[in-house]
């Protein structure tokens, strides 16, 4: 028996049309057939009843409300007075653990020290440390201040300055003195030792009744002239006074004032009568430091008497023409030179001959002249420095060493240098021409002693490379440092065979047969698979010379910058 259900008859059906409800965010919104809303009519709904409470219960309410203020206020007053007792605790804590402190120091071993070990031990704290300060020895304790007093040559750095350039009374390790009264109390501290002076004459940025109490350039030369103190003085270094005091300080009066111990020498700026002082007066003068340029500045010295000068530096003077040659030449036992930003072409091509040299340092500087260095052992060239001309080469019978950084192919230098042993090279260009213009003008000649080599910060084709250092047959150490790529070519000539992932193949006389040490430093290597890379080829590299007739004896490999060398031996 099947179950139907009777459906009604079509004509049973109400057609009539009926608001159709869209969903429009608002369920239940009815709406026409052209899509407008129509209009609902609300039925009146009678409003809530009041809650508001009776008379009794505001009153009991206000009464609840006093009670609660009150006992806010009991809280507040007992936070106050635990605050206050933790305070108290805390002073309490502190002064326990200083008289705690004290004891402890006061049954130290450190006591035992006598005070004449201390004052060595202060000395050392002196020398190795960048702009110490004795003052800090003086708050340790009673002894250390003692033995800090009594110890003259921590306090021999002072500074004199006519500006209140600073509050306190040290600076950097150097006493601050901008009056007379500061300064004669240094010099006593410092006795009859050795003083370093600091000049920094600056602007007067103090009140008129504050500017009276303030020494003057002049005065303060006349106490180091009245205690002899001038004649103590190791170490001088002048800044650039300020406008207001520059006029000030080129009247000052050198009479009488004598440099005998001075031994070294930066002037940042200088005068006339400073710089006769120091050539008249200063025989033990060691190194004279020019960095910078100053208004109207001339080379115009007469180095003759300083006959214990062995290091001079001068800085950033263009066209120094014939008076850098002659102040250069006039130094009698000159070891070390320094030159940066200096141009050196003299009209009548006056030659500089330095016997006695033996280091040159050039940084930025022309030098379009004969020179003459026979003993000179260090060169070191740096950006785009240009030596001589290429009808006059330079010859260096005597160079050792090398240095060759940020040059390019056209401007390496014509040097003949037979002795030449090291040889270092530094962000040069992308190409091997600089190599092999250098080796055309150094090794190919006949200078066939260099015995090490060191690359690095550069670009190069590894053939060319191989190429270049096989013509070097005492070559025993290469050094191929950081920012320093090579690929596989390289390292195949260098083992003698072709490198594979698994094998080893096609045996062949590798290049610098000589060689005894390797290192690779792949810290700076700017891809991680080519550092990878040059680490997997060096370790064949090694391995495969080992079972041929040229191993190594040693090899090293620096991963990372903090990292030591790594032996693959």
């Amino acid at each position: 028996m099947s179950h139907s259900t009777a459906l009604p008859p079509t004509d049973s059906i109400d057609n009539t049309e009926k608001p159709h409800l869209e969903d429009d965010g608002s369920k239940g919104v009815a709406k026409d057939a052209h899509g407008k809303q129509k209009r609902r009519h609300r039925k009146n709904i009678p409003s809530a009843p009041c809650d508001y409470p009776s008379p009794s219960e505001v009153e009991q309410t206000e009464n609840d409300i006093r009670i609660g203020i009150a006992t806010l206020a009991e809280i507040d007053a007992t936070i106050t007075r635990k605050r206050v007792e933790i305070e108290e605790l805390e002073t309490r804590r502190k002064e326990l653990e200083a008289d705690i402190n004290r004891k402890k120091a006061s049954i130290s071993r450190l006591r035992l020290i006598p005070d004449e070990v201390l004052s060595i031990i202060f000395e050392g704290y002196m020398d190795c440390w960048r702009g110490p300060d004795p003052w800090v020895l003086m708050h340790v304790c009673r002894q250390w201040r003692v033995a800090a007093t009594h110890t003259r040559s921590i306090w021999s750095k002072i500074m004199l300055a006519t500006s209140n350039i600073a509050n306190e009374r040290r600076q950097d390790g150097y006493e601050f003195c901008h009056s007379v009264a500061l300064l004669r109390n240094a010099l006593a501290r410092a006795g009859e030792g050795p003083i370093d002076l600091y000049c920094k004459f600056g602007r007067f940025s103090c009140s008129i009744p504050q500017r009276d109490y303030w020494a003057t350039p002049q005065q303060m030369v006349d106490v180091l002239r009245e205690t002899g103190a001038h004649h103590r003085i190791r170490f001088l270094e002048m800044r650039k006074p300020s406008s207001e005091t520059m006029e000030e300080v080129e009247k000052i009066d050198l009479g009488g004032f004598q440099l005998l111990a001075l031994k070294e020498t930066i002037l940042n700026w200088s005068f006339q009568g400073l710089n006769e002082c120091i050539q008249k007066t200063a025989p033990q003068l060691r190194r004279l430091y020019i960095p910078r340029t100053y208004d109207n500045a001339q080379y115009d010295w007469d180095l003759s008497k300083l006959i214990s000068l062995s290091d001079l530096e001068l800085a950033k003077k263009a066209d120094s023409g014939l008076e850098a040659v002659r102040m250069i030449s006039s130094a009698p036992n000159l070891v070390k030179l320094s030159l940066t930003s200096v141009a050196i072409e003299p009209p009548t091509g006056e030659p500089i001959s330095v016997p006695t040299l033996r280091e040159l340092r050039l940084q930025y500087t022309r030098i379009k002249c004969k020179v003459m260095f026979p003993g000179l052992r260090i060169l070191s060239i740096d950006k785009s420095t240009l030596l001589t001309s290429a009808s006059q080469p330079l010859i260096l019978p005597s160079l050792a060493l090398l240095e060759l950084v940020e040059l390019k192919a056209d401007e390496c230098p014509h040097i003949h240098a037979r002795s030449l042993q090291k040889l270092e090279m530094c962000s040069f260009t992308r190409s091997v021409r600089i190599l092999e213009r250098l080796f055309e003008l150094i090794i190919l000649p006949g200078h066939l002693r260099t015995r090490s080599i060191r690359l690095h910060s550069a670009y190069v084709d590894s053939e060319a490379l191989a190429d270049v250092l096989d013509q070097m047959p005492g070559l025993v150490e290469i050094h191929l440092g950081n920012k320093f790529p090579v690929d596989k070519p390289f390292f195949e000539e260098l083992a003698g065979y072709s490198l594979h992932s698994s094998s080893i193949s096609d045996p062949r006389e590798p290049i610098c047969t000589s060689l005894e040490t390797i290192k690779l430093d792949t810290s700076w290597i700017p891809r991680l698979a080519t550092k990878l890379a040059m680490i997997k080829w060096l370790r064949k590299a090694v391995d495969a010379r080992a079972k041929g007739p040229f191993p190594l004896k040693e090899a090293l490999l620096k991963e990372e910058y903090n990292e030591p060398w790594v032996s693959l031996l």
